[in-house]
C-alpha cells in the first residue's frame, strides 16, 4: 500500500482498523475502544483463538479472521461480503456483535492479558536473547535457533510500533495544546469586540430613549398649539359671524333656510357674493332660490351676477 492509501483507508470508519496496525492492535482497540500501541503479539495467536472459540460461533470466528487477517491475509469488508454472498450491512451487523461478545466478562479481560506490558517486552527480549546467546554456544537446531529470532525480532517491532505510537501522541497532545491557545486567544478577541458592541447598543438604546421623548415632547407641543390655533380660529369666526348680518333678517322658511345651511351659508354677505348658478349646484334651487330672490329684493338685495 502506499501512503496516500493508507492514510485513505485509516481516516475511514472501520470496525476492523487499520492497516498500519496489526491484527492484534486492531482487535483490542475494537474491544477495549481505546488506543492499544502494543496489541496483543503474534506468539499469542493461539491463546487469543482459544478464547475466540469459547465466545464466538464459528462464523463469528471465521468472519474476525478474515477481517482482521489473523494467520491469514487480511479482507476488505466488500470482500469478505462477496465470498459469503452477505449484505454489507449485514456483514458489518454481524462483525459488531461478535465483538460485543469479546466485551463481555470473561473474555475482555482474558484477552487484556495476552497484551504485554512494556516492561515484559523489555523482560522477553532479554530472555530471548539470552537463549539466543545459549543456543548459539550451544550450536543448537538452527530450526530453533531461527523460531527464537523471528519471535525477538516480532517483539522489537511491537516496542518501535509503541516507541512511535508515543512519539504520535505526544505530537498530537502539542497540536492540541497551541489549538487551544489559539481559540483562547480568539476568544479573548471576540469577548472584547462583544463588550464594545454591547457598550455601542447601550449607547443607541439611550438615544433612542432620548429621541422618543424628545418626539414626545414635539408631538405634546403641537398638540397644544393645535388646540390653541383651533380656539383661536373659532372665536374668529363667532366673531365674524357677529360683525356680519344673519340670514335670519330675510325671514325665509324653514326649508330654504335649511339648503342654505345645508350650503355652508351662515350670513347674507356670504348669500350675496354667490350667483344663482352656485347655489344651484349646492342644491339650492327651485322654489327656495325664487325665495331667496325675493327675499333679498325685499332688503334691496341681490345675489351676485352670474
Amino acid at each position: 500500500y502506499s501512503m496516500k492509501a493508507t492514510k485513505l483507508y485509516s481516516t475511514k470508519e472501520n470496525l476492523f482498523g487499520t492497516i498500519d496496525r496489526t491484527p492484534g492492535q486492531n482487535l483490542m482497540r475494537a474491544v477495549t475502544g481505546s488506543g492499544q500501541p502494543i496489541g496483543i503479539p503474534p506468539y499469542h495467536y493461539g491463546k487469543m483463538l482459544d478464547i475466540l472459540r469459547q465466545a464466538l460461533t464459528t462464523a463469528e470466528v471465521d468472519l474476525l479472521c478474515r477481517g482482521y487477517g489473523f494467520n491469514r491475509p487480511r479482507q476488505l469488508q466488500k470482500e469478505i461480503a462477496a465470498e459469503l454472498n452477505l449484505d454489507a450491512r449485514e456483514l458489518s451487523s454481524r462483525a459488531h456483535q461478535a465483538v460485543r461478545k469479546l466485551q463481555g466478562s470473561p473474555y475482555k479481560s482474558q484477552l487484556k492479558a495476552l497484551v504485554p506490558t512494556l516492561e515484559a517486552l523489555f523482560d522477553e527480549i532479554a530472555e530471548l536473547r539470552n537463549a539466543n546467546a545459549a543456543l548459539q554456544r550451544n550450536q543448537s537446531h538452527d530450526k530453533s535457533l531461527a523460531k527464537l529470532e523471528r519471535r525477538c525480532q516480532q517483539t522489537q517491532a511491537l516496542l518501535t510500533q509503541s516507541e512511535a505510537a508515543r512519539k504520535n501522541s505526544e505530537a498530537d497532545k502539542a497540536r492540541l495544546t497551541y489549538e487551544v491557545e489559539c481559540l483562547n486567544r480568539e476568544l479573548g478577541a471576540k469577548s472584547a469586540q462583544l463588550s464594545e458592541v454591547q457598550g455601542h447598543a447601550a449607547r443607541l438604546a439611550s438615544q433612542v430613549v432620548q429621541e422618543r421623548a424628545r418626539a414626545e415632547a414635539v408631538k405634546l407641543a403641537f398638540d397644544e398649539t393645535l388646540e390653541e390655533a383651533k380656539a383661536r380660529f373659532a372665536a374668529k369666526l363667532t366673531e365674524a359671524d357677529q360683525g356680519t348680518r344673519t340670514l335670519a333678517e330675510l325671514r325665509l322658511s324653514s326649508d330654504a333656510l335649511e339648503h342654505l345651511q345645508r350650503a355652508g351659508v351662515r350670513n347674507l354677505d356670504t348669500l350675496c357674493n354667490m350667483s344663482s348658478h352656485a347655489l344651484s349646484r349646492l342644491g339650492v334651487g327651485g322654489k327656495n332660490l325664487a325665495e331667496i330672490q325675493r327675499k333679498l329684493s325685499a332688503q334691496g338685495l341681490s345675489l351676485r351676477a352670474s
